[in-house]
């Protein structure tokens, strides 16, 4: 299954042991959670995310943020994510801040079991009675946390160990990590831009394109990320849209609802381009949504009104294309729809 540009906030799990406050992966699942935002849940284990009983969901591209494990001793772990029992989650670039939790790990907790890859992401801001940022516990069977390319408040020497003796807690501190601030910014879409001058820009491992992330970004100024990719959390920009009816070669006796879909946020805006034109005699003529009002159309769709079908002569084919753009990309740039759509007037 597959989980992608969702929001998930408010979510709540307490009742007895209950955890995953935004989500909970259990028995052997194996989803893909990307691009979505996990914010303000709660959870006696697992605020935002919670991983068990062999679960190995891969979690790229996510905001996971103020999500809160609360006091449920000897819970009460992983405010951002818990993983537990033999479970092997990979997060990727994930950004990971101002989590809670009563007990262990801020923002992640590892624990019974289980393996835990970090890379290219950002752990920061998360607070915790033991190990505010990352924390291994219950080492039998021994835990894995390996963490690359990414920014970690505090560091390796930071991280907590709880119940690890005879070696069952096992950190790999990898290439590319780093403890400078991650300096966030703010931005049109919330707090979590990143500085262009910053310490994780262009510092992770892989290309902004080997990511998938190249139509995603870190700027303030909305432009695609590029060259080496990004630590953290990338939002969206408006990269491509796609027509979806009506039907090319469609012949419509009444006026249409054309429809289409966009990548990016809620920031963007359309416009529908039409060319029109007849044969016997043959005459065209062009125009936009634009020409009525001078306005942008601010969401995915758009029904022609009947005073304009009924300005249009029968036979009359009709071709048209929807160019959009991200009004907070600076400076100012248009995107195309992939194809163009036609039909006739019956």
């Amino acid at each position: 299954s597959v989980l992608d540009g969702f929001t998930i906030r408010n979510g709540s799990a307490l009742s007895g042991f209950d955890g995953g406050g935004g989500i909970r992966c259990g028995w052997s699942s194996s989803p893909t959670i990307v691009n979505c935002v996990i914010e303000d849940n709660e959870a006696y284990i697992g605020g935002g995310i919670l991983c068990y009983e062999s679960a190995a969901p891969y979690i790229g591209n996510c905001l996971i943020r103020n999500n809160h494990a609360r006091e449920n001793p000897p819970m009460g772990g992983g405010g951002g994510i818990a993983s537990y029992h033999y479970s092997g989650q990979t997060i990727e670039n994930c950004t990971i801040v101002g989590n809670t939790a009563f007990e262990n790990g801020g923002g992640i907790a590892v624990n019974e079991g289980d393996s835990v890859t970090v890379v290219n992401s950002i752990i920061w801001g998360n607070t915790a009675y033991h190990g505010s940022q990352l924390s291994l516990w219950w080492g039998t069977p021994s835990v894995t946390l390996s963490v690359s390319y990414s920014a970690v408040q505090g560091g390796e020497g930071d991280v907590h160990y709880y119940e690890c003796s005879g070696g069952g807690c096992v950190l790999n501190w990898g290439f590319g990590n780093t403890v400078a601030d991650p300096l966030f910014v703010t931005g049109p879409l919330g707090d979590h831009y990143l500085n262009q001058a910053g310490p994780c820009i262009n510092s992770g491992s892989g290309t902004a394109v080997s990511r998938g992330l190249d139509t995603a970004t870190t700027d303030t100024n909305h432009i695609g990320d590029t060259g080496t990719v990004d630590m953290g959390f990338h939002c969206p920009v408006l990269s491509r849209i796609n027509l979806l009816s009506p039907a090319s070669a469609s012949v419509l006796s009444s006026a249409p609802h054309l429809d289409w879909t966009a990548d990016g946020h809620t920031t963007n805006g359309f416009v529908v381009a039409f060319y029109l034109f007849g044969i016997n005699p043959f005459w065209q003529t062009a125009f936009s949504t634009y020409d009525f009002g001078g306005q942008f159309i601010p969401w995915e769709g758009w029904e022609m009104p009947s005073s304009l079908w009924s300005a249009i002569p029968s036979q009359t084919y009709v071709v048209w294309w929807v160019v959009g753009l991200d009004a907070n990309r600076s400076p100012i740039s248009t995107v195309n729809s992939d194809e163009y759509g036609w039909f006739q007037k019956q």
